[in-house]
């Protein structure tokens, strides 16, 4: 029995620095990524213009540097707890690992349950952001990405950005944007960026000869 558990012996010590090891550096890269995050998201925040949307939902710096804490904090407990072997720090890390994935599959049930509160709700919230169009560039980032990934424009059609005050459709509308829509709504063809790029460098070269053309008249 002895001669068994002393054959075990090292093979389970070999098994729990392996496990050790590879929970440290797994929670280290979260660790690290987190980091950068918050760095991210602070540059963000700092760099953006004033007098600007500061929702948690329009707002991605924001987001960022909450998401990057909460992941910071909560890989150290299980960086700095299995770099010690500190059971009370990887409980900790495990309960929080444990809420976080019973939240997730409440919240995704609900989602399927509630399927259509969360589409009205979906579609109230995306109606309030279409209105702060222009207003915020993130926001307006994130909306022209959207429309782009999906194909669409707007919640229900194209009219819902007459809700916008640059795109309302009204002659007392003082807006270059009043009837229109954002570029994201357009659906472009494969050779049209190609075109378009074509095309300003044709008309930079006919701007560039009559440049050159009044020059040499003025010189005479």
């Amino acid at each position: 029995m002895k001669e068994t558990m002393a054959k075990k012996g090292p093979e389970t010590l070999k098994t729990n620095r392996l496990i050790k090891y590879t929970l440290f550096a797994c929670c280290y890269l979260f660790w690290v990524a987190s980091a950068i995050l918050i760095c991210v998201g602070i540059y963000a925040k700092t760099a953006k213009e004033g007098g600007v949307v500061d929702s948690l939902i329009a707002d991605p710096a924001l987001m960022l540097i909450i998401v990057g804490s909460l992941m910071f904090i909560i890989t150290f407990f299980g960086c700095f707890g299995a770099l010690r072997d500190l059971t009370n720090l990887l409980k900790v890390f495990a309960g929080i690992l444990g809420i976080i994935l019973i939240l997730q599959i409440t919240a995704a049930v609900l989602g399927f349950l509630f399927s259509d509160l969360v589409l009205d709700r979906t579609e109230q919230l995306m109606g309030s952001e279409i209105k702060l169009y222009r207003d915020d560039m993130d926001l307006e980032n994130i909306i022209d990405f959207v429309q782009k990934k999906f194909q669409c424009c707007g919640v229900q059609s194209y009219k819902d950005w007459s809700m916008n005050m640059y795109f309302q459709c009204e002659d007392t509308n003082p807006s270059l944007e009043r009837c229109g829509v954002p570029f994201s709504c357009c659906i472009r063809r494969k050779n049209e960026i190609l075109m378009i790029i074509l095309a300003a460098v044709h008309i930079c070269r006919i701007m560039n000869v009559q440049q050159t053309r009044n020059n040499n008249s003025g010189g005479k």
